[in-house]
């Protein structure tokens, strides 16, 4: 069975890329962590994979091999119920970090994205087709993120 190729963002040290592999259908090819500590421990975890350990911000999406599954642990401090909950409002700019992710959806197009977070308001895992956020624009990202988060169940089949 040819396996999906997987890219990892916010990968922190490829505990999602692990669990997946261990499925025996995922393949995970691209890791991008900005801190270098978990990046090392990815690498251990990953010997295969060389870590971009860039700014996802400077990241451009042709740089980036192509995948069928996304995945991304996006940071929890702006949403967690654990933190200010300040969302897409949060001064060190972490909410935004989101819309990075939507970037590179538009741009690779992915089959499936995953996305993981802390408890975040009785949502913590997003699972769906790429098309259903490749279709967000710019002047509707807050708007259509809360929907999305409000409206999709704990966990979504594919």
């Amino acid at each position: 069975m040819k396996k999906l190729k997987c890219a990892s963002f916010f990968a922190g040290v490829g505990g999602i890329d692990l669990g997946f592999e261990q499925a025996g259908v995922f393949e995970t090819i691209y890791a991008n962590e900005f801190d270098k500590y978990p990046s090392r421990t990815f690498e251990l975890n990953f010997p295969d994979i060389k870590v971009d350990i860039r700014d996802i911000q400077e990241v451009k999406s042709e740089e980036i091999p192509e995948f069928d599954v996304m995945f991304a642990g996006f940071p929890c401090q702006a949403f967690s119920i654990a933190g200010y909950r300040k969302g897409f409002d949060d001064e060190k700019g972490r909410g935004e970090l989101f819309f990075e992710l939507t970037r590179i959806i538009e741009d690779k197009y992915p089959r499936i994205c995953f996305f993981e977070n802390v408890k975040l308001n009785n949502y913590m895992i997003i699972i769906l087709p790429a098309n259903h956020l490749a279709s967000i624009r710019f002047s509707y990202r807050k708007t259509a993120i809360t929907k999305i988060v409000k409206i999709l169940p704990f966990y979504c089949s594919l």
